[in-house]
């Protein structure tokens, strides 16, 4: 058995080998590879020699570094998942100062939604999970692209696209996650075909796929981006409704998501799914 030092080493070196593998692989900006500073190379060297972490490179997956320490095996309960998933959003979010809050608040619209278009509750918690998963293939994207205040390239479009497909990746080994991750993913794709990643077109798209969407729309308007200021609620109550009659986004989900956040949306026959009083 390793002992508690060589172990927090081993899994120190492998989140480091991780981190600029993704960089360097997705991302694809040579310059945003950082090799970790001089003082931590040397207490690598101190800490755990060469010998002492071979073997590393070959470990088979995640169960090999929690052999490496039994302490990371323990199990989350269910009532304690949401608040896993929420702090894991909130760290996603510091990738930005603009976008604080921003997979918190999507989570909270997407369930008071489910909830107001009288969905079950079980579908309100999935969403509530959905929507604290969206975003987390954002690091996997540069803060340049990001964080750029004129017009995104081709080439920037191409990377911003890989965000939801790095999700997916990153939640595949996680059996539990597998609704949400579904959902989470296709937070970008539209009712035309014309979303991404992968292009799916409404009949591909679920009730909660399409709440989603139209909830991560309207909040991304109502917060400051580097191109654009914070847009009125009424604005972008407007722009979402556009959406909707241009067969981009569900008229339902947008109804929906209007209503969840105050705003008075017509009448129209529901969601699939949703649970009327008796």
């Amino acid at each position: 058995m390793l002992d508690a030092q060589v172990a927090q080493h081993r899994l120190e070196c492998w989140a480091q080998s991780v981190h600029c593998h993704v960089l360097s692989n997705v991302d694809g900006l040579a310059d945003e590879v950082r090799s970790p500073p001089r003082d931590q190379e040397r207490d690598c060297g101190a800490v755990a020699p060469a010998d002492e972490i071979s073997g590393l490179d070959d470990a088979a997956g995640w169960d090999s570094i929690v052999a490496a320490e039994p302490s990371l095996a323990r199990a989350v309960a269910d009532d304690e998942l949401d608040r896993v998933l929420e702090a894991m959003a909130d760290l996603v979010d510091l990738k930005s100062p603009y976008l604080a809050g921003h997979s918190r608040g999507v989570a909270s619209l997407a369930a008071a939604a489910a909830e107001a278009a009288g969905l079950p509750p079980a579908t309100a918690q999935l969403l509530r999970r959905a929507g604290y998963l969206h975003d987390l293939g954002r690091p996997g994207v540069s803060n340049v692209i990001w964080d750029k205040t004129g017009p995104l390239s081709r080439a920037d479009r191409e990377r911003v696209r890989l965000h939801p497909y790095l999700t997916e990746r990153m939640l595949a080994e996680i059996p539990g996650l597998a609704a949400a991750r579904q959902i989470a993913v296709r937070h970008h794709e539209r009712l035309d075909g014309f979303g991404y990643p992968y292009g799916l077109t409404g009949t591909a798209l679920t009730t909660e796929d399409r709440l989603l969407a139209a909830g991560d729309m309207y909040h991304a308007l109502t917060e400051p981006r580097p191109h654009r200021p914070v847009q009125p609620a009424a604005v972008a109550a407007s722009l979402l409704a556009e959406e909707a009659r241009a067969g981009r986004l569900d008229g339902d989900a947008v109804a929906a998501i209007l209503t969840a956040d105050g705003h008075r949306a017509p009448a129209r026959a529901g969601l699939p799914g949703r649970v009327d009083p008796a």
